[in-house]
């Protein structure tokens, strides 16, 4: 269980339980200070209101039982055996929600596989920057299963994620790391139906797909990708974040790069852009398409958010994105406007002072 799937008033009740069961010992001490900086950590996130000091907090304890193990070594020296002390599993268990199914975009071709599905899972295997390793709960548990032996509770949800019916439709395709799993389906589709329509000229067919990862070596279904691209079913462009001969790029970066081509496609009525990934990789994509339609269509901050969410009305963007995303805040564009003119009014009330200043000076 990791603390990001829990709420802050989770772990705020873990650390009121930690405190109550500190209070039951005698020499606590030390075992008090260890949970007086948790609740410091806890209380300056939300003093700021910010995720800074929250951040802090799952970089020392992702994991719950991180936490109970360096409370448990804290309480070391209270305990009379020396081997530490928690609170018992009857009084943890209340605060832990229950494990959230985990769900996985189908990688694979309704058309050309329609009894098998395939998905792509990155295994989750991390440290954080002090040491703590982080292992994911379902991705580690889907590798481990052996094929033809071990079995998995699987169900099918419906989604409106899908491709336009279209071919003549424009379509752009954002996917960075396992990001990229459905959009595969897509091309897959596509390139069943282009052959089997016969199309011979494929130049006003386009679709571009924009895929980012760390590195050549890291680039999965690179194989397929490019023989799609040979057989012109799509334009692919690679962003290699951590490329040791080329220079860093994300798929943000990547779209500003192809932007003046992008715009034209945008503003086509019939025009249909996917986004799959992280939210604040989806987040960053958004500000590079409203930066495309502002320099080469012209738009105005407010027209070009207008014009992307009058494409989300229609149903011609949409995205499959995990974390918190902001993109659909209505407040968006006044936000954005209003930030600009707050920082106009610091930079001129700063050069009043500066001229003042100076003034008195010559003076």
């Amino acid at each position: 269980m990791q603390f990001r799937s829990l709420s802050s008033a989770s772990v705020n009740d873990m650390v009121m339980l930690l405190k109550e069961h500190t209070s039951m010992m005698e020499n606590n001490a030390k075992v008090a200070d260890f949970v007086g900086s948790l609740d410091k950590l806890i209380a300056e996130g939300e003093k700021h209101n910010d995720g800074g000091s929250m951040e802090s907090f799952l970089s020392l304890y992702p994991t719950l039982v991180d936490l109970l193990e360096a409370y448990k070594r804290s309480t070391k020296s209270v305990d009379e055996r020396g081997v530490g002390s928690v609170p018992s599993i009857a009084y943890v268990l209340p605060i832990l929600p229950r494990l959230q199914p985990r769900l996985y975009s189908i990688s694979s071709s309704n058309v050309s596989s329609p009894r098998h599905v395939e998905i792509t899972v990155g295994v989750v295997h991390a440290t954080t920057d002090d040491g703590v390793v982080i292992k994911g709960v379902c991705s580690n548990y889907i590798a481990g299963l052996s094929p033809g032996t071990d079995g998995a509770h699987v169900s099918i949800h419906q989604s409106s994620f899908r491709a336009p019916r279209n071919l003549e439709s424009p379509v752009i395709l954002v996917g960075a790391g396992t990001g990229l799993a459905p959009m595969m389906g897509f091309v897959q589709d596509r390139a069943i139906a282009l052959k089997k329509e016969g199309n011979t000229d494929l130049d006003g067919l386009e679709c571009h797909l924009f895929f980012g990862c760390r590195s050549e070596e890291e680039a999965i279904y690179k194989q397929k990708l490019d023989e799609y691209e040979r057989s012109d079913v799509l334009k692919l462009h690679l962003a290699l974040s951590r490329s040791k001969v080329q220079p860093k790029m994300y798929v943000q970066d990547a779209v500003e790069r192809c932007g003046e081509h992008l715009a034209s496609l945008l503003i086509d009525e019939n025009c249909h852009y996917y986004v799959c990934g992280d939210a604040r990789m989806g987040d960053e994509c958004y500000e590079a398409f409203v930066n495309v339609l502002r320099k080469f269509c012209k738009m105005s901050l407010i027209q070009a958010v207008k014009h992307l969410k009058r494409m989300r009305v229609e149903e011609r963007w949409q995205y499959d994105l995990w974390g918190v995303s902001t993109v659909m805040d209505e407040s968006y564009a006044a936000s954005k406007e209003l930030t600009r003119k707050k920082r106009a009014s610091r930079a001129m009330n700063w050069l009043n002072r500066m001229n003042s200043v100076n003034e008195e000076e010559i003076m």
